[in-house]
């Protein structure tokens, strides 16, 4: 295992606390992941200097450069590890934990804080663009709340970035507020009518899966179209999507490849793994093996789960491209990772299996369990085998039946779907309960 997904592992089975000092649990649970004893003695000091428990407490906020350069400096000159390493680890843990560190110099800090002040004085005295950039600016500080409060002082006065940051605001930070999605579309409609783009995306996306408005997917797509055409890549993503679902539109696969293949060339991860299911497919276009594999491999790079579980299947079974074992399980990994069941349960194969890598069935057994929670049929097919076998888990005949019994009703129920719509079930069908801005 990497360093890392060793010290998730930790973090995961023991929480942030195990970081925070000296913690007899911690040397024997880095030891049985196979962490190497240099690292180990590493983190240890790092710990005893009290460093990690600044860095944990901070994060996610901003470490001043030099004084972190000093600590860092100070405990590599006591126990001889790089200063780059020691600053490495620091990383690691922070992340193992869900954090980033973010290190500024005390002369980048001072002159963030100069430019806010002059902005602030800019935004009291009636300045839009002030009023607007400090909303945002307290957006980007986590500080939604009085964001809100200059964004609606723009948006009031007619600003439809103003309207358009509120509208988002309501949607994704103010979720526990009664009707959020109801504010966040009239904020978005009034931007529209201004003929915003980005605002005709976000009310046509919010239309199309009936939030905080009626659903009036008809509505939905001409308002996404239109955005589209003004050349929003978030908008040519959801138009392509709903032609290839003929939600809205009638259904037109052509129309859905042009439309997926300009947000794909756009940067839009999702619409790049798309893409990539239409060449594998021939859907709206030719069959071609070989631009799947380009643009599965360009979503994968910015994080997509699905292209990078795709990608491992291709590498481990040398599809269309050399076998590369040890680049399918990083794959595996790094989707089973975001929580893809399908990839859960791949990788659980793999261990099982010990041919790509070496044999873990505990670890397969967590990972099936994973999938098969999230409702991957074949996942709770090989769980029930585990148990009747005692395998990776105790024996336990009772846990066996239950996971068969919901492989079959799974099993049943995707045959169902399929009868009813009379088309094999396509991933790269729209998902209608997903937010598409949310990448």
């Amino acid at each position: 295992m990497e360093p890392i997904d060793i010290l998730k592992e930790i973090a995961t089975k023991y929480g942030k606390d195990i970081f925070l000092s000296s913690n007899s649990a911690l040397k024997p649970a880095l030891e049985g992941l196979g962490m190497k004893k240099s690292r180990i003695g590493r983190i240890k000091s790092i710990i005893k200097t009290g460093l990690l428990s600044e860095l944990i407490e901070s994060a996610p906020g901003a470490i001043d450069l030099d004084l972190f350069s000093e600590r860092v400096e100070a405990i590599s000159n006591r126990t001889k590890y790089p200063a780059n390493a020691i600053e490495q680890t620091c990383k690691w843990i922070l992340k193992s934990i869900g954090a980033e560190m973010e290190v500024k110099s005390s002369k980048t800090a001072a002159s963030e804080l100069e430019g806010a002040v002059h902005l602030l004085k800019s935004a009291e005295q009636g300045d839009l663009k002030s009023i607007v950039d400090l909303g945002l600016h307290y957006e980007s500080l986590g500080n939604f709340k009085e964001a809100a409060k200059w964004l609606a002082k723009a948006g009031d006065q007619g600003s439809a970035k103003a309207m358009v940051a509120l509208g988002w605001l309501y949607c994704e930070k103010f979720a526990d507020l009664p009707k959020h999605y109801d504010q966040a579309v009239a904020w978005f409609r009034k931007a529209a009518d201004l003929n915003d783009p980005d605002a005709q995306y976000a009310l046509g996306t919010l239309q199309v899966l009936g939030l905080g408005t009626g659903k009036n997917p008809k509505s939905g797509a001409k308002l996404c179209l239109a955005s589209a055409l003004s050349g929003n890549a978030k908008a040519k993503l959801m138009y392509g999507l709903l032609c290839l679902e003929g939600e809205g539109v009638a259904k037109n696969q052509s129309e859905a490849f042009i439309w997926l293949k300009e947000a794909a060339e756009a940067g839009e991860m999702e619409a790049q793994t798309q893409l990539g299911n239409l060449y594998a497919h021939g859907v709206g276009t030719q069959r071609n093996i070989s631009e799947s594999i380009k643009w599965h491999r360009s979503a994968a790079e910015q994080g997509s789960a699905e292209s990078q579980c795709v990608l491992g299947y291709i590498f481990a079974n040398g599809i269309n491209a050399d076998k590369d074992e040890e680049e399918a399980v990083k794959l595996y990994k790094s989707a089973a990772d975001q929580g893809l069941p399908e990839a859960q349960n791949l990788l659980a194969k793999v261990y099982l299996e010990g041919k790509l890598t070496s044999k873990n069935p505990d670890l397969a057994a967590k990972l099936l369990t994973q999938s098969a929670e999230s409702g991957n049929a074949q996942a709770c097919r090989l769980l029930s085998e585990l148990y009747q076998k005692g395998i990776g888990v105790e024996k336990d005949p009772e846990s066996s039946r239950k996971w068969i019994n919901k492989a079959n009703f799974l099993e049943n129920e995707s045959f169902q779907e399929h009868e009813a719509s009379q088309q094999i079930p396509d991933r790269s069908n729209l998902k209608r309960n997903r937010k598409p801005w949310n990448n």
